[in-house]
Parts: structure tokens; C-alpha cells; sequence
């Protein structure tokens, strides 16, 4: 496969691959509802966490032409959290 070829397809799943990853996180957005969630600041710092970790993932396979295995996201667990300190509870 000839250079081009190869960059040819490299654009074309990139792009439908970071559409993917952006409509993903607009779906993640939505999770913000409190009309229909309820979770903690903690829930938000590890789904922060893990996001910016993988990014900064990304950016280091991209910069070294690297891809190694992937990690699957999980809860840690926490403390429960009392009703006050849950976002999107009702009061």
C-alpha cells in the first residue's frame, strides 16, 4: 500500500472515529439530567479522569506512532454518599 493510500485511509477513520468519540461524549453530556440521574462529584471526577487520561494517551501513540492496548472504564468504589451530596437528587 502506497503512502497516500495509507494517509487516505488514516483521514477516513479518523474522521468517522472522532465523530464517534464526539457524539459519544454529547451522549455523556446528557447524563447531566437530573430529571432522570443522580450521581456525586466523585462520579464526575473519575469520568473526567479516565477521559483526560485516555486523551493524554492519544496524544502520546499519535506523537509516537504507538498503539498499545486499550483500558476499559469501571467505577471505582466509593463511600456512599449521603442524599445531600448526590448532584441531580431531589431535595
Amino acid at each position: 500500500m502506497s503512502d497516500d493510500e495509507k494517509i487516505r485511509k488514516f483521514e477516513s477513520l479518523a474522521e468517522k472515529r472522532v465523530n464517534s468519540v464526539l457524539k459519544d461524549l454529547q451522549l455523556l453530556g446528557n447524563l447531566a439530567n437530573p430529571a432522570s440521574y443522580a450521581y456525586t462529584d466523585e462520579h464526575v471526577t473519575q469520568i473526567l479522569r479516565a477521559i483526560k487520561r485516555e486523551l493524554r494517551d492519544l496524544e502520546q501513540k499519535l506523537k509516537q506512532k504507538d498503539a498499545s492496548p486499550r483500558k476499559e472504564f469501571r467505577f471505582r468504589k466509593t463511600r456512599k454518599k449521603s442524599d445531600g451530596e448526590e448532584r441531580g437528587a431531589q431535595p
